[in-house]
């Protein structure tokens, strides 16, 4: 079970860090700062997590009221030093399970331990809502970055701390979507220019889910999530009767599911995403034009050729020799638009 310690003193989380270790049960993260906690509740689910109401740069109230935004089940417990009556009552209306002075370390944890756990899923639906029409994810980027730009007196420091944010929110994305490294690198994705601050990063996010969204329309048709999940994993050898059988669809009701559910053929669907794959190979790899051509699935180098012009308006080495490091933004900008 994983357990999140967010408290200012040092002394403190080498308390209570040392009394969860000794039970064997938690495996045991810590915080100093409200900033830092959330960059660890966006990269993996906790069982439990314990703020301190007065955590440098985002409080424990405020990140509480913050993460409720997109999640309702993690299981958070308040403390601080001096709780006043209207911080109990801020957090318990949040959702808190409990907000009390810092207690005696083993029977505060003891009490708490054999409460129902999340499970290794609880981040998914964070993540999967980029794929929604409300991707809450975004807000809750917007909403921290705003409550930070209030409080933050050094515009430097107050940039680093929303970069990192938005770089904790990329990483997590390409943990939730693993094919999405067959189309864009992370790295890429994940560096920012110089002077960049948090409108610039959340128009980034944006183009992002538009570029999620190209690769996997939003569908409420569960086969068809998992089929396209699928795809964009295997893309380089999605043949559509393979990709029917896996399924238990013969190769017309598959048709059938992709005209109703996403507004096009399989075969464009897969056209589609090969020609992007292709695209993002020619900027980012040294294979040959016609290495990449049947790197993602086409053994005739003139159609593949054909059909890259017919996108792109220019040829696969036309195209590298004009996008040697084609920005990503404008790549995805321009892949969303097609």
């Amino acid at each position: 079970m994983n357990l999140l310690l967010a408290h200012p003193e040092a002394d403190a989380l080498r308390s209570l860090s040392a009394f969860a270790d000794a039970s064997h049960r938690y495996a045991v993260d810590t915080a100093a700062n409200g900033i830092e906690a959330l960059l660890s509740l966006l990269r993996k689910p906790y069982d439990l997590v314990i703020l301190d109401t007065e955590l440098p740069i985002l409080s424990g109230l405020e990140l509480l009221r913050q993460w409720r935004q997109v999640d309702r089940q993690t299981r958070f417990v308040l403390t601080g030093s001096h709780p006043t009556f209207d911080q109990a009552r801020q957090g318990i209306s949040l959702g808190a399970l409990d907000f009390c002075p810092l207690p005696d370390e083993a029977e505060f944890l003891a009490a708490l331990m054999d409460k129902p756990t999340q499970g290794e899923d609880a981040l998914a639906p964070l993540y999967a809502g980029l794929l929604s029409e409300e991707p809450t994810l975004l807000r809750l980027f917007r909403s921290v970055s705003d409550e930070l730009c209030q409080r933050e007196a050094e515009p430097e420091v107050y940039r680093t701390i929303v970069c990192r944010l938005y770089s904790a929110i990329v990483e997590g994305t390409f943990a939730a979507f693993p094919w999405l490294h067959n189309f864009v690198s992370q790295a890429e994705l994940s560096s920012l220019p110089a002077n960049q601050g948090p409108e610039f990063c959340l128009k980034r996010l944006m183009d992002l889910r538009h570029f999620l969204l190209t690769l996997h329309p939003d569908t409420q048709h569960p086969t068809l999530h998992q089929v396209f999940d699928y795809i964009l994993l295997h893309v380089d050898q999605a043949k559509q009767t393979d990709v029917a059988a896996r399924f238990f669809l013969s190769t017309s009701a598959l048709s059938l599911l992709f005209s109703e559910q996403a507004g096009l053929s399989y075969n464009q669907y897969l056209s589609n995403l090969r020609l992007t794959r292709g695209a993002y190979l020619l900027t980012s790899s040294p294979l040959l034009p016609q290495q990449i051509a049947e790197t993602v699935g086409y053994q005739d180098y003139s159609y593949f050729s054909r059909r890259f012009r017919q996108r792109y308006g220019v040829s696969p080495g036309a195209f590298r020799d004009r996008h040697p490091m084609w920005p990503i933004l404008e790549k995805i900008k321009q892949q969303y638009k097609e």
